[in-house]
């Protein structure tokens, strides 16, 4: 099954182009640094709000808040840092 424009990453069934939100300074600051700094050489980073997916076009940065993967950051290739 291919993904269509605006739809989520991981193919989630509550991620529609209408539940996607810009990431703002608030946020991303809760972000690890790793994962700020990726963003940071991207640019504008989205999510989508009833899964917590994180991307910027189409590369996964991680998940936050999300009703999949429950509250807080989740990301295997930017971990929380202890």
């Amino acid at each position: 099954m291919s993904r269509k424009a605006g739809e989520c990453l991981d193919g989630c069934s509550g991620g529609k182009v209408n539940r996607q939100m810009s990431v703002g300074p608030t946020l991303l600051e809760k972000f690890p640094l790793a994962a700020q700094e990726r963003i940071a050489k991207l640019g504008s980073p989205h999510r989508y709000t009833y899964c917590g997916c994180v991307y910027i076009g189409a590369e996964k940065i991680g998940t936050w808040d999300g009703g999949v993967l429950g509250d807080g950051w989740n990301s295997q290739r930017f971990p929380v840092s202890n």
